[in-house]
């Protein structure tokens, strides 16, 4: 299970259980859960990207792969590197279907 999802279920379940009792059970360090939960407010830097993207994949009905999307995305001016662009397909569910 990854960390991320970890700190996730510490944080729905804080009010039921002690937080250092969870990370104990679920072996990750509280500093650990505190920073996440700090970092849970800031809004995530590639966010404006997955928009484009997503704009990109509705006109195209969700056919067009990273690199065609890359292309779509020069043509519009916006630059970046195409393995950037792929692994935020990935991050968001954009990939083509």
């Amino acid at each position: 299970m990854r960390t991320s999802v970890k700190y996730m279920v510490i944080y729905r379940h804080k009010d039921k259980y002690s937080i250092s009792e969870m990370c104990k059970i679920f072996s990750v360090s509280r500093s650990g859960y505190y920073g996440y939960v700090s970092r849970m407010s800031i809004p995530a830097k590639d966010l404006p990207l997955a928009e484009k993207i997503k704009e990109c994949q509705d006109k195209c009905g969700q056919t067009y792969g990273y690199r065609r999307v890359h292309i779509w995305l020069e043509r519009k001016g916006i630059k970046y590197n195409p393995k950037t662009i792929l692994s935020v397909m990935q991050k968001y569910n954009l990939l083509s279907s």
